[in-house]
């Protein structure tokens, strides 16, 4: 955990211990594993197959009443870093939250990985959004978040974060006092209340720093998204486009995601295929990708999925990826 996530966590945690004695704080601590199992069926390029803990999360809560709230979301790994360490007040339809924050851009975005259909995030998500390491943008952020949230009808999110590296092992950068954007980055999305669902827009648009040997700048960086969610009977349907200008390169894609699980039952199959270019100047940058799954949930808290992946991706795509793979993972939910 950098010190600024250790900062923001503890001024959360001051705020919560500023309740009056008539008002105790109510702790929740729940988290999640996730083991899998990957083989490459092809030798293109050429991957053994691997075992691993993909993720590990513990998720702590503490509410005074019903209006302040501290939250912290720690990755436990491969290291320990904070995700998400911030105060929240509410008071519906409104609410703010100060410090380490998913981004409310696009739909998967602010999604915990528990919460996917799919075992991983879409291709264009995950190469125009870059969790950790890089100089992108990131799935959280430091900032002050605003919400408009009303049950129904018109939910409005608006961010300005600090647009700079959240966890980095090397030094300062992590730090606020290392921020060299021009200005610091916009997020905002706009949903609409549908039967069942919603419709969605987004907008990133800010400075991300460019470190060479040479020099020590900045370039732009913004994207739009759009994306729909709905359940309409057993039926569960995600779609999400996103276009992003990285400097003077411009990327698009997005994916469409079908399950399909009855009520009560305890099986849910799904497809999903997502496509991104990562140039759209430069010719055999184009990625292709089709999954089909099948999940079954031992009990609320558990479930295992099977996973095939048939992939076609261009020769100047990076990094290289295999023509398929198949994967079988478990999560528990504790």
């Amino acid at each position: 955990m950098t010190r600024v996530s250790l900062a923001v966590w503890l001024l959360a945690s001051l705020c919560l211990s500023l309740a009056s004695p008539a008002a105790p704080t109510k702790w929740m601590v729940t988290g999640y594993v996730q083991g899998r199992v990957t083989d490459t069926l092809d030798e293109t390029p050429q991957t053994a197959s691997t075992f691993q803990i993909r993720r590990a999360y513990m998720y702590v809560r503490g509410a005074v009443d019903e209006h302040i709230t501290g939250t912290l979301l720690l990755a436990m790994q491969p290291t320990v870093r904070a995700e998400h360490a911030y105060a929240e007040y509410a008071a519906k339809p409104y609410m703010v939250r100060l410090g380490l924050v998913p981004l409310p851009l696009g739909y998967e975005i602010p999604l915990t990985s528990s919460r996917l259909v799919t075992l991983e995030r879409s291709q264009i998500v995950t190469d125009l959004v870059v969790k950790n390491g890089g100089q992108d943008i990131y799935f959280f952020d430091r900032g002050i978040f605003l919400y408009y949230l009303p049950a129904k009808g018109l939910n409005v999110s608006a961010t300005l974060i600090n647009g700079q590296p959240v966890e980095n092992s090397s030094g300062a950068e992590g730090l606020f006092t290392n921020d060299r954007n021009d200005g610091k980055p916009i997020v905002a999305r706009v949903v609409y209340s549908i039967p069942g669902g919603e419709v969605g827009v987004s907008y990133y648009g800010g400075n991300r720093r460019v470190r060479t040997a040479a020099s020590d700048g900045s370039q732009r960086l913004t994207l739009y998204a759009f994306d729909l969610a709905t359940n309409r009977g057993p039926f569960t349907i995600i779609a999400e486009a996103m276009a992003g200008t990285d400097g003077g390169i411009e990327k698009e894609g997005g994916y469409l995601t079908v399950a399909y699980r009855k009520e009560g039952s305890a099986s849910q199959p799904y497809l999903r295929f997502d496509i991104e270019d990562q140039d759209t100047a430069a010719p055999n940058t184009n990625y292709k990708r089709l999954t089909a799954g099948y999940a079954y949930y031992l009990n609320p808290a558990a479930k295992v999925s099977l996973e095939y992946e048939s992939i076609d991706a261009g020769a100047a795509f990076a990094p290289a990826q295999p023509n398929s793979r198949l994967t079988g993972q478990y999560q528990i939910i504790f």
